[in-house]
């Protein structure tokens, strides 16, 4: 009888941590961070199996995983997604930054998605890592400000979609999107702006 209580325990111990650990997606076992983060988003929403979700650590990451896991228009949305956009759902971000801490001379020198060659300033030296950290900041400020315009402005490609489906899941005014005229930009967009 002992016996059977411990083995009825320990097996409630084992149930109870598989649920609360969450499954990982065998596709998404060799990544780590944000990018693990999106695998299991997509393959979750892909999936409709919100049980991978609980493998994000990331509470706000894994309460939208969550909710989009179970959203078959959502999966239709994000098969309809380039791969390169599917990339670009979930992005470290760092301290939020306020509009007027931008460094200067970074808006209007030509981001990637403005035409430009995504290079700082001139005479700025730029290294990567500055750029980064511009970048970030411009991200920051954009996503604060809701400013579309202002995310074009971002050298990264990453940052720069991160960016974009950050304003539309706040806003959710496909109005906006229309402001953009880079098709896979507007596509990345409509398909935030759009969910629930």
């Amino acid at each position: 009888m002992g016996r059977a209580i411990v083995f009825a325990f320990l097996l409630s111990l084992s149930l109870m941590h598989g649920c609360a650990g969450g499954q990982m997606p065998p596709a998404c076992a060799e990544k780590s961070g944000a990018s693990l983060a999106n695998c299991v988003y997509v393959n979750a929403v892909l999936g409709q199996n919100p049980f991978f979700c609980y493998s994000i650590q990331d509470v706000g990451m894994r309460t939208t995983c969550l909710k989009d896991a179970t959203d078959s228009a959502m999966k239709k949305r994000l098969e309809n997604l380039k791969p390169s956009a599917r990339d670009a759902i979930f992005m470290p971000e760092s301290e939020p930054t306020q509009p007027g801490n931008l460094p200067a001379g970074k808006p209007g020198t030509g981001g990637a998605a403005s035409g430009g060659t995504g290079a700082t300033a001139p005479g700025g030296g730029g290294s990567q890592a500055e750029e980064q950290s511009i970048d970030q900041s411009i991200y920051n400020a954009a996503v604060e400000a809701n400013d579309l315009q202002l995310c074009l402005q971002i050298a990264t490609d990453k940052t720069l979609k991160s960016c974009v489906s950050q304003i539309a899941r706040k806003t959710k005014n496909p109005e906006l999107c229309k402001t953009l005229k880079d098709n896979d930009l507007l596509e990345l967009c409509n398909l935030y702006s759009l969910g629930d």
